[in-house]
């Protein structure tokens, strides 16, 4: 099985210079794991949206059990309006049916009584679906930010890990155990790690403040860049000598000499 075979199923397409980094975003932008689905802001924006479906349509049965005609108005508002709207509009009901009774009789009559008890229970199961509905609010609105949380955090240790990965790469191999345990305790120690507003991965002092970049007026250093001059102060730091460096261009070859006949002489011709 070929990686092109993979993507394929997958509906993912790839530049040919594409990156794990790329395929990470690519995948996340269409798949969700089956363990964070719950947590995932469309499927709970779904379900949501379908538990106040559910509520709203109950409201509209209750009002019509007892004879309350709604508007097409009435029936478009926001779920929690429509709630008020039917119980003032019930309560009104039984309040003027009560009297009603009260005025023809001079002592309660079995429909007076079956009326005030569908209305003390009618305000009842209207209370509970208060306080259910508050419940589910009070927890989305917490699940919402603990997935908040866990995602700044997860990108947080993501960008750190790889930080510390790129800083193993240009320390001097020759450099002792403990310096390079010493040195980035002393990172650990002296600069925070985190996200800014926009998501972006930064790196700070102690005071919480960015680290200047004495090359450019007005910008900061990447991360990367202040832990290479950590590295540098510290006498660890891996120098390239370019001089030693392969050059680029590969060398020419020297085609094989030919004879006077003009013909090419695939190997010398030796001595007899």
């Amino acid at each position: 099985m070929e990686l092109k075979d993979i993507l394929s199923y997958q509906g993912i397409e790839l530049k040919e210079d594409a990156t794990i980094d790329d395929y990470k975003a690519a995948f996340d932008g269409v798949f969700v794991r089956l363990d964070q689905a719950s947590e995932h802001p469309d499927v709970k924006k779904a379900n949501v949206g379908e538990a106040t479906r559910k509520y709203a349509t109950e409201l509209k049965r209750t009002a019509k059990e007892h004879g309350i005609e709604l508007s097409k108005e009435e029936t478009e508002m926001p779920v929690d309006e429509l709630a008020r709207l039917v119980t003032s509009k019930v309560q009104e009901s039984n309040s003027s049916i009560i009297e009603e009774l009260k005025s023809k009789a001079g002592k309660p009559s079995e429909a007076l009584e079956k009326i005030t008890s569908d209305y003390e229970k009618l305000k009842a199961k209207l209370a509970d679906e208060e306080r259910v509905k508050a419940e589910l609010a009070e927890k989305l609105t917490n699940k919402e930010k603990e997935f908040t949380t866990f995602e700044k955090n997860y990108k947080l240790n993501d960008n750190k890990k790889s930080l510390m990965s790129e800083a193993e790469s240009f320390l001097s191999s020759n450099a002792d155990p403990l310096r390079k345990k010493g040195y980035f305790s002393t990172v650990n120690e002296k600069y925070k790690m985190d996200l800014d507003e926009n998501g972006e991965f930064l790196i700070t002092n102690e005071k919480g403040e960015r680290i200047p970049d004495p090359s450019k007026h007005g910008a900061w250093l990447a991360p990367i860049e202040v832990l290479k001059n950590e590295a540098k102060e510290l006498g660890i730091y891996k120098e390239i000598d370019s001089s030693k460096v392969n050059p680029t261009t590969p060398p020419q070859s020297t085609p094989p000499p030919t004879n006077t006949d003009g013909v090419r002489n695939t190997r010398p011709v030796m001595p007899r």
